[in-house]
């Protein structure tokens, strides 16, 4: 049996077997149709363009703050984010013809649901900044460089272990923004770091910010159980897709033969944090990437230090990586500082040499009367016949005083000639 009823611009359709059909006329609302079975359909919908025009201006809000974010002047995200919403806002009340009431209601509890990752991510903000202020982050990777000896595959898996426990923990993209910056100071490329950890990322996603994909992503569509048959299912996917992807995205940083000659090593740290997670996930869908990367850290950390199926860089395989080499992403980190220290002693290193160059190695060792009696000044000019007589005085053993003075010169000629 069923039975209709219109009211309020809602078509209520009732499953109830009453013949009296009173559930059509008590239902006023969805809470109420779920009581009984119910189920409700919004009868008018859309604009007046029809569908396709329904569809362009829903859209055209995302195009619009799509195209001044990445045109050539983009527009800050603290004036194209408020703006696209206020666009979305009035083609919701002039195009669609919503109700006001109802939309500014549904704003008020967008806000309330959007608080949630809102403050995870001011979290994992913070968290970020707190490191670089406090000298947390150079001392982690002085402590890596320590442990792994500048071995790139040693590095690339303890930081796939630390964004995996990272993802658990806060997600919305801080396993990124902590582990990217973490492979630079190691002295890896800067735009490779970033796409290694943005893959890395992605075998913790599904347990993120304690299971914030789950719990609120799915909300209203699965109960306790199934949220639960969701986890393990994503993490046996995630397992068998492990240990094929994460050999293939450390070759963006590291040559094929580094990776091949470490591939035991790669497959034992990757079960020190795949297993435990996958065997969590059957049980929770919150602590799987949090538990599991934790395991990870410190099995990586123990399988590193007794050097367990991690064989020794040869040199020839990455001639032009130098195990030393840090990096920095932060202008505030102590790297930085040091780093422009270096850069400007040897800016006063080379000026000094240029100076150096610039001075005769004779003029630092004859003292300044006898270059003064080398060069003759500026007004005093000698004759040939100074040249010519003092040429003869040497010739003949005899010492011969030149004047300065051309006149007192002229007059001694002209006595001797008398």
């Amino acid at each position: 049996m069923s039975a209709t009823s219109d009211q309020d611009g809602f078509f209520y359709v009732c499953e109830s077997s009453d013949d009296n059909f009173t559930c059509v006329e008590s239902c006023v609302g969805l809470d109420a149709c779920e009581m009984c079975g119910c189920a409700t359909l919004e009868m008018d919908g859309g604009g007046p363009w029809g569908k396709f025009m329904d569809v362009f201006f829903g859209l055209l809000p995302i195009i619009v703050l799509v195209y001044v974010t990445v045109k050539k002047n983009p527009w800050p995200t603290t004036v194209s984010l408020p703006f696209a919403a206020f666009m979305l806002f009035m083609i919701r009340l002039m195009y669609y013809g919503s109700d006001v009431i109802l939309t500014c209601g549904a704003i008020v509890l967008g806000l309330h649901e959007a608080l949630s990752p809102i403050t995870i991510i001011a979290g994992a903000m913070l968290l970020f900044e707190t490191m670089e202020g406090t000298k947390c982050m150079p001392y982690m990777m002085r402590e890596m460089k320590a442990l792994t000896d500048g071995h790139p595959i040693a590095e690339c898996m303890l930081i796939f272990c630390f964004a995996y426990m990272v993802e658990g923990a806060s997600g919305f993209g801080t396993p990124v923004a902590l582990g990217a910056p973490m492979l630079i100071s190691t002295g890896h490329p800067k735009f490779q770091s970033v796409v290694v950890l943005l893959i890395f990322n992605t075998f913790a996603t599904v347990w993120g910010a304690v299971g914030t994909p789950i719990w609120f992503g799915f909300a209203g569509l699965a109960t306790e159980e199934e949220f639960v048959e969701i986890s393990y299912k994503s993490g046996i996917c995630l397992a068998i897709g492990a240990y094929i992807l994460v050999p293939l995205t450390i070759l963006i940083l590291v040559p094929w033969v580094v990776v091949k000659k470490n591939a035991v090593f790669i497959c034992l740290s990757l079960a020190t944090v795949i297993g435990p997670s996958l065997g969590i996930s059957f049980a929770s869908y919150e602590f799987p990437s949090l538990i599991g990367g934790m395991i990870g850290c410190g099995g990586t950390a123990v399988l590193i230090s007794r050097r367990l199926g991690l064989a020794p860089l040869d040199p020839e395989d990455m001639p032009d990586r130098d195990p030393r080499d840090l990096g920095t992403v932060s202008e505030r980190s102590i790297v930085a500082e040091y780093l422009a220290s270096q850069a400007s002693n040897r800016r006063e290193n080379t000026v000094e040499d240029d100076n150096d160059g610039e001075e005769s190695p004779s003029g630092k060792d004859e003292p300044a009367a006898s270059k003064a009696t080398e060069q003759p000044s500026e007004g005093s000019q000698e004759t040939p016949q100074q040249t010519t007589a003092e040429s003869k005085a040497h010739e003949e053993g005899e010492e011969v005083q030149v004047d300065d003075d051309p006149e007192m010169n002229k007059d001694n000629h002209d006595n001797e000639g008398s």
